[in-house]
């Protein structure tokens, strides 16, 4: 699978307006509610918060994975948001976080789930890659990176 196939057009917010973390999720959740990628807020942000208790999700170099496998997914999907003046985050390098790229899979295809996340990493450790998405104006940009 691409990464590409799993982002969708409007699911790129290019100023998000929470101010922490879980926040920041629900206006990402509320995205993915209105597109009719997932069926169901709470149970999803649960599947995301249960994550996030685990480790953090926040690799470094101002990025951050949030990811979650629930039954209310209705279909593999990243949806990306950007915070200009970055967040407080869990991160390995204990920096803020201004990029995030949230992971929803359906339940039982947590292979898709490792696939996603692996690629998406992998992408993300190259320098041009990363500076690439923070100076992108448009998905459109943000996709001609990946």
């Amino acid at each position: 699978m691409d990464l590409k196939d799993v982002f969708f057009k409007e699911g790129f917010i290019f100023n998000l307006k929470g101010n922490d973390k879980v926040e920041v999720f629900d206006e990402m959740i509320e995205v993915l509610y209105e597109n009719n990628r997932i069926k169901d807020k709470e149970n999803f942000k649960y599947a995301i918060l249960k994550r996030e208790e685990e480790g953090p999700t926040g690799i470094g170099n101002g990025i951050a994975i949030p990811h979650g496998v629930s039954d209310s997914v209705n279909i593999p999907t990243i949806i990306y948001g950007y915070k200009e003046s970055g967040l407080k985050y869990e991160s390995l390098d204990n920096t803020d976080v201004n990029m995030i790229f949230m992971i929803a899979v359906p339940k039982g295809s947590n292979n898709e789930h490792l696939k996603i996340l692996s690629q998406l990493a992998r992408a993300l450790i190259h320098k041009e890659v990363v500076e690439g998405i923070k100076n992108a104006k448009s998905p459109e940009e943000i996709l001609k990176v990946f």
